[in-house]
């Protein structure tokens, strides 16, 4: 499933994030490439040892930790150490599918965040093929996009200004990406139920329905 998320982060936390971007390290991103992707990663990623390394994690796992949209869509057992990751004028990534195995974690689903407005830089659209076809993303500082990691996607080249984002990955405790869907939907039903018609017999039902789905397909 692709879901944007509106405002992951505050806008303080999005000012935080651009103002340790501005002071930190950054080292190529070839160094974390593969050597199959290793000619179309042409960017920029924050150096593990960099001033404000650790403040990025905290504000960033924080942010997913407490939007309950994004555990509905991605029911995370663990999330990678987020980075940052910077492309100037001329730098892309072309298409790829992220490593399925990172640190010993299982990558089910990437999050990209985006900090800077999207009229300060031309191109660096992220863009993923799903069955609807390719869909090219560009978002407002602080929102973020969660979506599959073993789709195709790719970053647009930039053409003008500098684009900056935060990204990690999760692994989930349902690895398929559709019983990961069926349960997103049905705790929007019990949700969109339980505004409706509170305490009825059909939402706790549902709600059955969807804690025996867990118990069936979750990975603990």
């Amino acid at each position: 499933m692709l879901m944007c998320i509106s405002n992951l982060l505050t806008p303080e936390e999005t000012a935080r994030l651009r103002a340790i971007a501005g002071k930190a390290e950054f080292d190529a991103g070839t160094l974390t490439a593969g050597r199959n992707i290793h000619d179309r990663k042409n960017n920029l990623q924050i150096s593990d040892n960099a001033a404000g390394r650790d403040d990025v994690d905290q504000i960033v796992l924080q942010a997913l930790q407490r939007n309950a949209l994004f555990q509905s869509v991605a029911l995370p057992k663990s999330v990678h150490r987020p980075t940052l990751s910077i492309y100037k004028d001329g730098m892309t990534y072309g298409s790829h599918v992220d490593a399925a195995i990172m640190n010993g974690m299982r990558a089910d689903v990437s999050i990209t965040i985006f900090l800077k407005d999207p009229t300060s830089y031309d191109g660096g659209e992220l863009t993923l093929v799903t069955g609807a076809g390719e869909q090219a993303i560009k978002l407002m500082p602080g929102d973020a996009v969660v979506y599959p990691t073993s789709a195709f996607h790719w970053v647009s080249p930039v053409t003008r200004g500098e684009r900056l984002a935060a990204v990690t990955w999760a692994q989930s405790i349902i690895a398929d990406a559709d019983k990961r869907t069926v349960l997103h939907d049905l705790r929007m039903a019990i949700e969109q139920a339980t505004r409706d018609t509170p305490d009825s017999e059909t939402i706790h039902l549902l709600v059955k329905t969807h804690a025996n789905l867990m118990r069936m397909w979750a990975e603990i």
